[in-house]
């Protein structure tokens, strides 16, 4: 693929810049590796908004991913669990048949 070529070239010529390709079972290394950088760039195109940057920024990392932080307010902590829990319960108690949306 080009773009792993002109990424690694790129990385090349920058001692700051490390680029890692990890397998997706190196639980441990990228654990470790979201705790000692000191910035984190999560772009990818494929995936879109990836558990990378989830774990980066629970973790307090500065990460470079788009509009990250309100998508993991709104998508991943206990709170949305818990709103979803809730809507159902309501929704069981009234009997809706619908949808119900919390404010």
């Amino acid at each position: 693929m080009p773009w792993k070529r002109k990424a690694r070239q790129t990385a090349a010529e920058d001692p700051d810049i490390h680029i890692l390709l990890l397998p997706p079972d190196a639980h441990r290394k990228i654990n470790a590796l979201q705790r000692a950088v000191d910035i984190i760039l999560q772009k990818s195109i494929r995936e879109g908004f990836g558990l990378t940057v989830t774990e980066a920024m629970w973790k307090g990392n500065p990460v470079i991913g788009g509009k990250a932080r309100e998508f993991v307010r709104d998508n991943f902590l206990l709170t949305r669990h818990l709103r979803e829990y809730l809507t159902l319960i309501l929704s069981l108690h009234y009997g809706a048949k619908d949808k119900i949306e919390l404010s």
